[in-house]
């Protein structure tokens, strides 16, 4: 439980991140601010601040789906990979 309320935490501050950075970029910048090596408006750059927020709130929004409503066993990666190697190994210890 106290991870689901961690995650809604992290998600609240994403979503004001986003909206945060979208102001910024939208309403904010200075329209004539360009990059220096490509002279490309720095707007296109600075645009990934609020597609990364709004990606990160959907990776966690769908854990929490798959978790709680799905019931299904999220297991990390690196993890899985370590224990099937331990599986591997065990036959060849002495």
């Amino acid at each position: 439980m106290s991870e689901t309320f961690a995650d809604l935490l992290w998600v609240i501050f994403n979503l004001y991140f986003t909206w945060l950075s979208y102001d910024f970029v939208f309403n904010r910048m200075n329209l004539f601010w360009k990059s220096q090596t490509t002279g490309v408006p720095m707007k296109y750059f600075y645009m990934i601040l609020p597609v990364a927020f709004v990606l990160m709130s959907v990776h966690i929004l769908w854990n929490n789906y798959l978790k709680l409503f799905r019931h299904v066993e999220l297991v990390d990666p690196e993890t899985e990979e370590l224990e099937a190697l331990k599986a591997v190994a065990k036959p060849h210890v002495a």
